[in-house]
């Protein structure tokens, strides 16, 4: 559960200082004078404290997405993947492999069922041979697919942003400013 609360501290000399508390405890970020902290469960806080749980809009789910815990995850999952999948470029080069393949299976569909290019039995064979291998892995669960355990209508409309941010830019800082100078 989130709890929103505010830090407290005494304008004593001792300064007494108090922080949300509980096992398990993890500081999330804040918003707005707020600080926001999940804890695994409901424990009683000091009432100096003004906390409360509460359930998270999606304005404040972007907001403390961008602040240190959820970077400081972000970073460490980058680091085992790293780890124990390979680094930066091992991944790209895969997901170019990916990409050209994918590019290759529907040109060739598309030029099959369009009848410009038909495609060769054989070649017919090995794409439905790959394709039941992976459907059969996916169906036995040896393969971990992001939407077994994400909302993948929202995985999809943050990968449009993105690349629409990105398309923006390319327009706008990169070809534009190209198009302004004549090159």
């Amino acid at each position: 559960m989130i709890y929103k609360y505010k830090k407290y501290t005494e304008g004593s000399h001792s300064g007494l200082s108090l922080d949300i508390a509980g096992e398990g405890a993890r500081y999330l970020g804040n918003i707005a004078g707020w600080d926001y902290a999940y804890l695994p469960e409901e424990v009683s806080q000091d009432e100096r404290l003004q906390a409360t749980i509460v359930s998270l809009s999606d304005t404040e789910k972007v907001e403390l997405r961008k602040q240190q815990f959820v970077l400081a995850q972000k970073s460490y999952a980058r680091l085992h993947i790293e780890h124990d999948v390979g680094d930066i470029y091992d991944l790209m080069a895969d997901a170019m492999k990916m990409i050209e393949f994918t590019l290759v299976l529907a040109s060739r569909f598309a030029g099959d069922a369009w009848g410009t290019n038909p495609i060769d039995p054989a070649k017919k064979e090995e794409f439905m041979a790959r394709n039941k291998a992976f459907l059969d892995a996916v169906d036995a669960g040896e393969v971990t697919m992001r939407g077994d355990f994400d909302d993948m209508d929202v995985v999809m409309h943050k990968m449009f942003e993105r690349v629409s941010k990105i398309n923006t830019i390319v327009r706008d800082k990169y070809l534009g400013e190209l198009t302004e100078v004549g090159l």
